[in-house]
């Protein structure tokens, strides 16, 4: 927020709307960026950061909502209103016609055709490979959403 902010009464709100540009999954344990648009063309970013690690904290404390920089109060009215958002993200992503990605050209005497291959560390890396961008986008804001309502939300995840 900053001293300015905070000299000013400055609260953080919520846009209506969300226009998704991208939600980006990283692989440091789960931490998950929406990035987007309001109605004014505005940039706006939503962060759950990763909840695998206590150790971690590279993009703020582990398993917690930012909204932008700012720290989200757990099961604040704030979250209840992000969450809200990325609802109604969800439903005007699944409203929206499928854009299916062109499949590169290849030629039938490409080298190394057929000899190619991508290894996966988890079959849900490799089930998402198979999906367009916005079903991915749908199945990270549906994992955000699931996680922020869930008990385990704000709490390093144990691993074996």
């Amino acid at each position: 927020m900053g001293l300015v902010g905070w000299l000013l009464g400055w609260k953080a709100y919520v846009p209506e709307r969300l226009r998704i540009k991208e939600v980006c999954y990283f692989l440091d344990g789960g931490t998950t960026v929406i990035l987007g648009w309001d109605r004014w063309w505005r940039p706006w970013s939503i962060t759950q950061t990763q909840h695998m690690f206590e150790d971690n904290r590279s993009l703020g404390e582990p398993g917690r909502l930012y909204l932008g920089s700012y720290l989200v109060p757990m099961r604040s009215k704030l979250e209840r209103d992000i969450i809200a958002l990325l609802r109604r993200c969800v439903a005007e992503l699944r409203e929206r016609p499928e854009r299916v990605p062109l499949a590169p050209r290849m030629g039938a005497r490409e080298s190394g055709q057929g000899r190619r291959a991508i290894l996966f560390g988890s079959p849900e890396l490799a089930d998402l490979s198979k999906m367009s961008p916005d079903q991915q986008n749908l199945r990270h804001l549906e994992r955000v959403i699931a996680y922020v309502e869930s008990d385990g939300y704000g709490k390093v995840t144990e691993t074996e």
